[in-house]
């Protein structure tokens, strides 16, 4: 994957998240992976003032590793809670009647697609088109991973 493929899906996800992603649902999302994290954040804290051996190390790293874990937990619950206005469905590929044609069109979507031909354009933008929802949902969900 180029670099440009990432910044432009990253500037298709940034354009059109507001059409597929449900505010109210992103808003739950942000608030139970913030009580997340704060809950077990303060009960690794309160475990390392009480027993000072959860982890062995000065107290200021001891803070620092255990707000990271924490955070890591709440971006990894994250992935879990659903934010879609409506469930992340791929179109089924269009029936043309002709195999061949729809090869074809099925063609445009692997890893080096051949030239298209202007009467297959039409279709292919609309599978396209059908496959920006899904992919939009699915980047809202799994960009909590690599934070994690």
């Amino acid at each position: 994957m180029t670099e440009a493929a990432v910044v432009t899906g990253w500037r298709v996800y940034r354009a059109r998240r507001t059409e597929f992603l449900d505010p109210a649902r992103v808003r739950r999302r942000t608030r139970v992976c913030g009580t997340v994290a704060t809950a077990l954040g303060t009960f690794g804290v309160v475990a390392q003032l009480l027993w000072h051996s959860v982890l062995e190390a000065p107290l200021g790293l001891a803070l620092v590793a255990i707000a990271a874990f924490a955070a890591a937990v709440g971006c990894l619950a994250a992935t879990f809670l659903r934010t879609a206005s409506t469930p992340a469905t791929l179109e089924p590929a269009a029936l043309t009647g002709d195999w061949r044609r729809s090869e074809r069109i099925s063609q445009q979507f692997g890893p080096r697609p051949p030239a298209m031909l202007p009467e297959d354009r039409d279709l292919v933008l609309r599978q396209v088109e059908g496959s920006v929802g899904a992919g939009v949902v699915v980047f809202d969900r799994t960009r909590w991973l690599p934070v994690g």
